[in-house]
């Protein structure tokens, strides 16, 4: 018999065929009517949902992916094998990506709310996560707002990742308390391949150990700061000693802003960059021969890179946007005043404060603080007890579980 990947594209039959391997292993595992939790859209080339579900399965929950996010509602055809049947939604850009107008942004969001309406009417529950103020590249504002609002209404838990969102999102949203379930972003301990050291990965990428190193990973896009960033690391350098270069590392967007930050730094001394989607087998090493991890964001809500930093030992330093300044302690992190060469140069000079080892056993202190165990147990048995209705059995010293305060 041939090996097959299930759940990595839409196929025929699908979510529904991957649904129920989910819920048959689900009860090899003892579970009897399990919860049958769907997700989408899937992000492969990141580790975070298979990190945020990992201990899902103990707790008894049947985990399945739905490779395309339009048929989520195919699901609550399972209903009778489940306790429940939900799916948590991530990003929501793709409902309106791609509309050419308004009049089709509109048709798109009318097509969805009725899709999330059926969904609901015919027992299933909806999880959704607050990834972002809003798409990154989002045309249609308006619209983009309004569909945040009708799938904030419609889900039964609205998973936040930070305390401070409730604030960051005011203007734009107002979430209803009684639905908010906060659980931290894991870190990415056990996401990536770490066994390189920081001597190897130097000596690979061209870098000697004299050299104060800083990294930003991840997808090139006008939001995260590049050129703003770049201006002010050119002005730190040019005042500190010449020992001080910048790796850059993520796929362009095909922005014309992006297009045109990468032919400049291919011409930058000081300044390596691998304008590719990133192997996640190469992490490693980028992180490895860093000092340093980056996050300039012009806007942002919560920061996957700012914890892959701090999972590598890495001092962050960041942007003071969204959540980053509840989640990172100042043990190990520097923020930037504002996007202004000399605001940016000035924290540059300030986290060198952060060269010393206690700096980056605080770092991984905190990443060990996240471990996607303990995130995701905690999370699971928060959900249960929200998807569920009052009284229904849970594993065996599993009901209702809080977060920690440490979390």
């Amino acid at each position: 018999m041939k090996l097959h990947f299930a759940g990595f594209k839409d196929e025929v039959g699908s979510p529904v065929n991957e649904g129920l391997n989910a819920l048959r292993y689900a009860e090899s595992l003892g579970h009897e009517q399990p919860i049958l939790f769907g997700y989408t859209p899937l992000a492969r080339m990141n580790p975070f949902q298979g990190l945020l579900y990992k201990s899902f399965w103990n707790e008894g929950f049947a985990v399945t992916p739905v490779a395309k996010a339009s048929n989520f509602d195919k699901l609550v055809a399972l209903k009778e094998f489940a306790s429940t049947v939900a799916v948590h939604l991530h990003w929501h850009s793709a409902v309106l990506a791609g509309a050419s107008s308004r009049g089709e942004a509109r048709s798109r969001l009318a097509d969805f709310r009725d899709q999330i309406d059926s969904f609901k009417q015919s027992g299933g529950k909806l999880v959704w996560t607050v990834h972002n103020l809003l798409p990154h590249d989002a045309k249609f504002v308006d619209e983009e707002i309004e569909l945040q609002a009708f799938i904030a209404d419609s889900s039964d838990v609205v998973h936040t990742m930070s305390h401070s969102t409730v604030e960051a999102m005011n203007g734009l949203l107002t979430l209803d308390a009684k639905r908010i379930l906060m659980a931290p972003h894991p870190s990415y301990l056990g996401g990536y391949e770490d066994y390189v050291s920081r001597h190897e990965a130097r000596v690979t990428l061209g870098l000697r150990e004299d050299e104060t190193v800083y990294v930003i990973l991840g997808a090139l896009k006008p939001y995260k700061g590049l050129r703003e960033f770049l201006a002010g690391f050119d002005e730190f350098a040019a005042q500190a000693r010449p020992d001080h270069k910048l790796i850059i590392a993520g796929e362009p967007d095909g922005s014309a802003e992006v297009m045109e930050f990468v032919k400049l730094a291919k011409r930058h001394p000081q300044v390596l960059i691998d304008d590719r989607k990133i192997p996640a087998s190469l992490v490693q090493y980028y992180m490895r021969a860093a000092d340093f991890s980056v996050v300039p964001y012009l806007r942002s809500l919560n920061s996957g890179a700012a914890l892959l930093g701090a999972t590598f030992g890495l001092p962050v330093i960041a942007s003071r946007q969204g959540s980053l300044t509840e989640v990172l302690g100042e043990e190990f992190a520097e923020f930037l005043p504002d996007d202004s060469p000399r605001g940016i140069a000035s924290a540059l000079m300030r986290a060198q404060r952060l060269r010393k080892p206690e700096a980056n056993e605080a770092a991984s202190t905190f990443a060990a603080q996240l471990a996607p165990s303990t995130v995701s147990t905690a999370f699971a048995r928060s959900l249960r007890s929200r998807l569920l209705p009052a009284g229904t059995q849970t594993p065996a010293n599993h009901a209702g579980t809080a977060f920690s305060a440490s979390l």
